[in-house]
């Protein structure tokens, strides 16, 4: 989810320094390497040429796999097709994939302390049950 973070933070940077929707998201898409900002350049192609969004979509399922990434093909091709204003869109999208990412990172801060259980019962556990009774049973079998 982050990787859409980044593409609309920096495509509404580079739309406030002046620049078009269609040439902020080619020069976006160039600092980028992976598979969807590859599946975007495509579709960014293939929407300028006049191909429609469901034909596009069929051919690449990838692009809109969940549902944050078609509500961002819809925002940029309501601005790219139709010339709508989209960066009040753009800022709503930016603060969802927000909340999203913190969403997803308190849920692994929550599942922390149960993973660096392991290590504690593996590791720490046995040394502490070690000192504790090694003398004890040293001292019980001098006894006998």
């Amino acid at each position: 989810m982050s990787i859409l973070l980044e593409i609309v933070f920096q495509l509404r940077l580079k739309m406030m320094l002046g620049m078009s929707l269609q040439s902020g998201l080619e020069t976006v898409l160039t600092d980028y390497k992976g598979e969807y900002p590859r599946y975007l350049k495509i579709w960014l192609k293939k929407i300028v040429a006049g191909q429609k969004f469901s034909e596009i979509a069929l051919a690449y399922p990838a692009l809109v796999s969940s549902s944050a990434r078609r509500t961002l093909l819809m925002v940029l091709e309501k601005g790219l097709i139709h010339g709508a204003p989209i960066d009040p869109h753009l800022h709503e999208l930016q603060e969802e994939f927000l909340t999203i990412a913190e969403n997803k990172f308190e849920r692994k801060m929550q599942m922390l302390p149960l993973k660096l259980l392991v290590p504690l019962m593996v590791f720490i556990l046995p040394a502490v049950l070690a000192l504790i009774i090694g003398p004890l049973l040293l001292t019980l079998s001098g006894q006998l």
